[in-house]
Formats: C-alpha cells, structure tokens, sequence
C-alpha cells in the first residue's frame, strides 16, 4: 500500500507539475505570428470574394464561442475534425459538437468583444477577445486568442474546417517540439487528449437551427 500510495503521489504532482509548466509557458512563450499568404496571383476582387464567401463560416464559428451551438452552424466542421486549446484536444465531428454544446452549461454568458481575421488560401484566423461569465462562482475574465482553422474545399464547393487550434494569448501549445524536459511536452499532449475525451463521453446533440 505505501508504494501505491507514493505512486499515486508522484503522479499528482507531476500532473499538476505539467499543468503548472502548461500557464508558465502561456505567460512567458513569444507570441505566435500568423502570415495570411492569400495567393499573390489573385486579383483583388478574387480575394474579395473569397473573404466574402468565408463570412458565414466566420460568423458560425464565433457565435459556437458566444454559447449558440446549432446544427447548422458545426456543419462547417469535417466529420473527422480536430480541436485543439492548451488543455484539451477534441477528436472528430462528434466530441466537438459535444465540448460546444456544454459551453453555455458552464459560462453564463459569452461576449465577443473584438475580432480580427486574416485569409490564406487553406486556412483562416481569427484574432478575437472573448468574455467569459462562468455559472456558479460567478467569475469575469477576458481571453485573447488566435482561432486557426485549417480549410478543405469539398466537392459540393463549399470549404469545411478539418483543424481548429485556439492559440490563447497567441501562444503555441506545449509539446514534444518545444519541450522536451522530464518528457513534459509529451505529456502535455497526452494530458489534452484525455481531457477532450473525458469531456465529451456523453454525447450532446445541438438545436436544429
């Protein structure tokens, strides 16, 4: 039992130490430079029309953040999408339907206060400040982040969104490529993706709007 116990002790502590290294790393890491490269040899009112043609995708994704999940609005998602944020990582279509359904069931009210987007040809980011008012505690806080969603063009001509990273305060995840110490980085990522899947165990269906 007392192995056991320092066992279950050690891991704890280096759970909560990664977690610890994870806000670190979100305080102190550079930011994260976004370059839209929306192809030179379109003319401008190509570019025009795509950044036109994007806008309900756009829209759909900040009214999921403003606690609006609909049917409609996660159709922009592949069905093999992924999720990605510091603390968790969603695995297709389903999980992240889920994770935006349980987000108004937690935050009382979700405001955008500002957003910014920038177009390349396969992906999109958008630069927003999101206020949050959690249920229950009743605590207040801002979050700036950077939404990078990785495009596809399906056949029917629409464009769906097959990655979303949410880059808080504009800074990149912790992970095998940037830290590599006591296997940190590794278990960061793993940490992410139990969360995503510990969430999302009960399916939860969005209104048909």
């Amino acid at each position: 039992m007392g192995l056991i116990k320092l066992a279950l002790t050690a891991s704890a502590l280096y759970y909560a130490g990664v977690h610890g290294y994870v806000i670190y790393h979100l305080r102190t890491a550079a930011f994260r430079t976004v370059r839209p490269r929306l192809g030179s040899h379109l003319t401008q009112a190509e570019k025009n029309e795509i950044i036109k043609w994007r806008e309900p995708l756009v829209q759909a994704v900040l009214n999921l953040y403003q606690g609006k999940p609909s049917s409609g609005r996660l159709n922009f998602y592949a069905k093999s999408a992924t999720f990605t944020d510091p603390f968790a990582r969603l695995v297709g279509k389903r999980e992240i339907t889920t994770a935006f359904c349980l987000l108004p069931k937690a935050s009382e009210r979700s405001e955008t206060l500002g957003y910014t987007v920038e177009h390349a040809e396969d992906w999109l980011a958008i630069s927003v400040v999101q206020k949050y008012r959690l249920r229950y505690i009743r605590l207040s806080f801002e979050l700036p982040s950077v939404i990078h969603l990785t495009l596809r063009r399906e056949k029917w001509g629409l464009e769906s969104i097959t990655e979303h990273n949410e880059f808080w305060y504009g800074k990149t995840f912790v992970d095998q490529s940037n830290m590599k110490t006591l296997r940190v980085g590794l278990m960061a990522e793993k940490i992410r993706r139990f969360h995503g899947w510990l969430v999302t165990r009960y399916e939860v269906d969005p209104p048909r709007l």
